[in-house]
C-alpha cells in the first residue's frame, strides 16, 4: 500500500459523509430497521468519526461490535488473539492466513504471528473468507464475479475476497453507522477500483467497481448476482429485516448463483431456524461453520450454501430435517450428525427420517416430561448416541442429577472433536465423575482455544449457569429460572439467544 495523502483521505471521507448525510434517515423498508441488538452497540460507541479520528477508526471506540473487543489491556488483547488463532486454524489452512499482509491503516492493534502482523478482527475474517472462497471454487462458474455482501462490517471479508478472486463488482450493503467505515476503508485500500454509492435510482453494475448501498436502496441493484454473502448479521437483525434480506437474495442470485449464510438463531429477531425462510432456495451445501465457538456460551453458527429454487417433491421433509440439524449444531453437535447432514444436502430424506422427526418434535416441545417421553418412547432411539446426549443434557438442565448419574456411562465422549462433548464433560466434572486432570486433558483435545475460560468457569463452581444455557438451547420451559441462576448472567444469555432486554 502506498503512502496515503491527506487529499486522498479527505476525498474518501467526504464522499462517504455526503452520501450518509443525504440518505441515512430514509427508512421505508424492513431491511433499514436497526435492531435492538445493534442499537445497543451503537449506543456504546462513538459513531461517524471526524476526519482526523479516522486514522484509528478500527479501535474499540469507533468499531465496537465489528469483531473488535472492548477496551482490553495489552495482555488481555494478546490472549484474545492467541485464542482466536487456535480457533480459526481448526478449520482453515494456515497458509491461507499467512498469504495476507494486513494494512496498518485504521489503528487496530496488531499481533505478530509467524513473522506476519494481524489484528484479531482481521484474523477472524480470514476464517469467513476462507470458507467463502472454498464455496466460490466449488459453485461459481463465472470468471469475473458479481458479489453483494450484506453486513460487511468494516470491510475485512470484502478486502480479503478481492485479493483472492477476479471481481467484476462488489456491493456492500449495511446500516449507515457501519457503511460509513467500510466505504472509507475500501476507497483507500482499493484505489485501482472505481467507487460508487447507490442512491434512489436503479443501477446496472459496472465492471471494476465497488458499490456501497444503504439497506433502503438495495432493491435498486438490477443485476443478477453470482454470490450474495451474509456472515453473522442476519442473526443480529429483527426478524422482519432478516426475512426481507433472505427473500431478496432468493430472487437476486443467478440461476447458477449462490447465497452463503453463516448464522445462528436465538440471538436477536430470528428465534428458530425455520424463521429465516431458507426453503425459498435449494440446498447446495450445509455444515457447522467452526469446531469451537468464540466463547463457552456463544452461539455456534451453521454454514449454508443455497442456490436458486428449482427442485420439486417432498420439500417440507427436506427442510424440516435441515432445521432440526441447525438446532443440534447450535448445541455443539458436529461429526455425530454428519451422515444426517449429507442426507439433507443430497436430498435423501428417507434415511433416518424417523429419528430426525422425533428429534424435531423434541425441540418443539417445551415441557420436560413430554421431552423425556419423546426420547424414551422408542428403545431403538436410545441406542443413538445423539439421543443419549440430549437426554443427559435434559436431565442436567432440570437438576435431575440422579438420572444423570444413571445415564452417564452411556454418554460417548470418544471420537472426533465436537463442542457438545465439552458441555457433557463439564457436567461429568460437576457430578464428580471426572477429576481435574482427566477433565483438563479432555478439554485440551476437544476445545483447546477455550481451555482457560472453561477451567475458570468450572473452578467457579456455578453449574446453574450452564443449566440455564442448556435450558434455553433445548427450548425447555423453566418456571424457576430466576431462583436457580444468577440473574444478571441469565439475562446475558437470554439477550444473546432470545434478544430479550433487561
Amino acid at each position: 500500500m502506498k503512502r496515503l495523502t491527506s487529499k486522498e483521505m479527505s476525498y474518501a471521507y467526504f464522499k462517504a459523509e455526503k452520501y450518509i448525510e443525504k440518505w441515512a434517515k430514509q427508512k421505508s423498508d424492513d431491511k433499514s430497521k436497526t435492531s435492538n441488538f445493534w442499537q445497543d452497540i451503537f449506543d456504546k460507541r462513538s459513531n461517524f468519526p471526524l476526519l482526523h479520528e479516522m486514522y484509528s477508526f478500527r479501535s474499540p471506540l469507533y468499531s465496537f461490535g465489528l469483531g473488535t473487543g472492548g477496551d482490553l489491556s495489552e495482555d488481555e488483547e494478546r490472549s484474545r488473539f492467541n485464542r482466536f488463532v487456535q480457533m480459526v486454524l481448526e478449520y482453515i489452512d494456515e497458509n491461507y492466513l499467512l498469504s495476507f499482509d494486513e494494512e496498518v491503516f485504521g489503528g487496530a492493534k496488531l499481533h505478530e504471528y509467524k513473522g506476519r502482523y494481524y489484528s484479531t478482527s482481521f484474523l477472524m475474517n480470514t476464517g469467513t473468507s476462507y470458507v467463502v472462497n472454498k464455496h466460490i471454487a466449488e459453485h461459481c462458474s463465472e470468471q469475473k464475479l458479481k458479489i453483494l455482501e450484506i453486513g460487511p462490517g468494516w470491510g475485512g471479508v470484502a478486502y480479503q475476497l478481492m485479493q483472492k478472486n477476479d471481481i467484476s463488482n462488489y456491493v456492500l450493503c449495511d446500516l449507515p453507522n457501519n457503511l460509513f467505515l467500510s466505504s472509507f476503508y475500501l476507497q483507500l485500500l482499493c484505489p485501482e477500483m472505481h467507487h460508487e454509492f447507490i442512491e434512489d435510482q436503479p443501477v446496472e453494475l459496472m465492471p471494476n467497481t465497488i458499490y456501497y448501498v444503504l439497506p433502503d436502496f438495495i432493491e435498486n441493484v438490477q443485476d443478477q448476482l453470482d454470490l450474495v454473502i451474509n456472515s453473522f448479521s442476519l442473526q443480529e437483525m429483527d426478524k422482519a429485516s432478516a426475512q426481507s434480506y433472505v427473500t431478496w437474495a432468493s430472487k437476486q442470485i443467478k440461476d447458477d448463483g449462490i447465497f452463503i449464510s453463516i448464522n445462528a438463531h436465538g440471538k436477536s429477531g430470528i428465534q428458530i431456524p425455520e424463521e429465516y425462510g431458507f426453503d425459498q432456495f435449494d440446498i447446495k451445501d450445509f455444515n457447522v461453520f467452526r469446531k469451537t465457538p468464540a466463547g463457552i456460551y456463544n452461539s455456534i453458527p451453521y454454514e449454508l450454501v443455497l442456490g436458486k429454487k428449482v427442485s420439486v417433491g417432498n420439500e417440507k421433509s427436506e427442510y424440516d430435517n435441515l432445521y432440526v440439524l441447525c438446532r443440534l449444531m447450535q448445541l455443539g453437535f458436529d461429526s455425530s450428525i454428519s451422515s444426517y447432514r449429507e442426507c439433507v444436502v443430497h436430498n435423501k430424506i428417507n434415511v433416518d427420517s424417523k429419528f430426525l422427526k422425533d428429534v424435531s418434535e423434541f425441540f418443539i416441545e417445551t415441557e420436560f416430561s413430554k421431552k423425556e417421553a419423546i426420547l424414551k418412547r422408542d428403545t431403538a432411539l436410545l441406542d443413538n448416541e445423539i439421543a443419549v446426549s440430549l437426554l443427559f443434557l435434559l436431565y442436567f438442565s432440570v437438576g435431575r442429577l440422579d438420572d444423570c448419574l444413571s445415564l452417564h456411562k452411556d454418554v460417548n465422549l470418544k471420537g472426533e472433536q465436537e463442542f457438545v462433548k465439552t458441555f457433557l464433560a463439564m457436567i461429568l466434572f460437576h457430578l464428580g465423575k471426572w477429576d481435574s486432570e482427566k477433565f483438563e486433558k479432555f478439554i485440551e483435545c476437544n476445545s483447546p482455544s477455550l481451555k482457560q475460560s472453561i477451567i475458570e468457569e468450572i473452578n467457579a463452581g456455578k453449574p446453574n449457569y450452564l443449566r440455564e444455557v442448556l435450558s434455553v438451547r433445548l427450548n425447555l420451559k423453566s418456571e424457576k429460572s430466576s431462583k436457580v441462576a444468577n440473574t444478571s448472567r441469565l439475562e446475558q444469555v437470554k439477550r444473546r439467544f432470545f434478544g430479550i432486554k433487561q
